[in-house]
């Protein structure tokens, strides 16, 4: 199961929003309004950092599973291999790149049945069952690729995960939702945005949110003087 972009699917929506409001200057708003505020930023960020870590914790434990898995995981068969002289039977082959740069083209069983079913005539007949022959050791390979990621508690690890970083976006938001009524609460944002990787390879970006941790640090955030991990 991909995990690379899980981050971003699941926030991306709301994060250029942000970064607009964000360059507007600090919002003026009533007494009581502002100290709600910044009463609702002291009781949510806590929060925010503890299902962090928890988050962090449980990606650990994924990341941890799928790297026993990867370990354990056998080779492709040699029956996967497709020769060049089946290319022909317009059959879409997988491919695989290698590290050395070179490129496996191999068939799985559902490939190897296909071409089977595109064999006719008794001359034929030996090359068929070769085909057959591939297709069922495939999915024995499959069958045991399935076997060892149960094993290995992929699964379980990655709902877990999900579950405590669906938890972690949802105070995020919440989080970034909060009017901006001093440089400490922008700063806090700021560190959110840089969490969902908005600034990355952006240098303009990535100065005006040190711009905005800096004033926080200025106004009296001792957080900002030395910046916490975001």
């Amino acid at each position: 199961m991909p995990v690379t972009t899980r981050r971003a699917f699941l926030k991306a929506g709301g994060a250029l929003g942000t970064v607009a409001a964000l360059a507007v200057p600090v919002a003026v708003l009533p007494k009581a309004d502002a100290a709600a505020a910044g009463t609702a930023l002291t009781s949510l960020w806590p929060e925010r950092m503890q299902l962090k870590a928890e988050a962090e914790r449980l990606k650990a434990i994924h990341d941890a599973a799928k790297a026993r898995y990867n370990a354990l995981k056998p080779p492709l068969p040699k029956e996967a291999r497709a020769h060049p002289a089946l290319f022909g039977y317009g059959v879409e082959w997988q491919q695989t790149r290698q590290a050395d740069g070179s490129c496996i083209i191999w068939g799985d069983g559902a490939e190897w049945r296909e071409i089977a079913a595109k064999i006719t005539g008794a001359t034929a007949a030996a090359f068929k069952a070769g085909c057959l022959r591939r297709a069922k050791v495939m999915d024995a390979y499959n069958r045991h690729l399935c076997d060892l990621w149960e094993q290995c508690g992929i699964e379980e690890a990655w709902d877990a995960w999900d579950v405590a970083d669906t938890a972690l976006a949802d105070i995020e938001r919440r989080i970034l939702a909060l009017p901006v009524t001093d440089f400490s609460v922008a700063a806090r944002q700021v560190q959110i945005l840089r969490h969902w990787g908005c600034g990355e390879d952006d240098e303009p970006l990535t100065a005006f949110f040190d711009q905005i941790e800096q004033a926080a640090a200025r106004a009296g955030d001792r957080t900002f003087a030395v910046r916490e991990t975001a």
